[in-house]
């Protein structure tokens, strides 16, 4: 995704892409262990995950053919996890 503007909540703490035949996989880690990750490309999808407990909080959305889930999101992070994905999905991605 590094041709594209991603909005992200700050505090990335590993950034790791992982390529396959058809796209890749782009992992997005923060230090409460909280993340983001991004599918670009076909024959693969992206679970939402379980929740353990009701503290932690995910989401999946599909924004201009590229699939984004978070997951693992505290409670006191969710807006910001939200509010990011909100304008994903109300702006698109663009290309840099």
């Amino acid at each position: 995704m590094s041709d594209y503007y991603l909005t992200l909540p700050i505090g990335i703490e590993k950034n790791q892409v992982e390529s396959y035949e058809e796209g890749f996989y782009q992992d997005f880690v923060y230090s409460d262990n909280s993340y983001v990750i991004i599918l670009r490309g076909g024959n693969a999808g992206l679970e939402l995950p379980k929740n353990e407990n009701s503290e932690t909080h995910s989401r999946k959305e599909y924004i201009d053919g590229t699939e984004m889930v978070y997951g693992n999101v505290k409670t006191e992070r969710k807006a910001e996890f939200d509010k990011a994905f909100d304008i994903m999905k109300e702006n698109g991605l663009k290309k840099k």
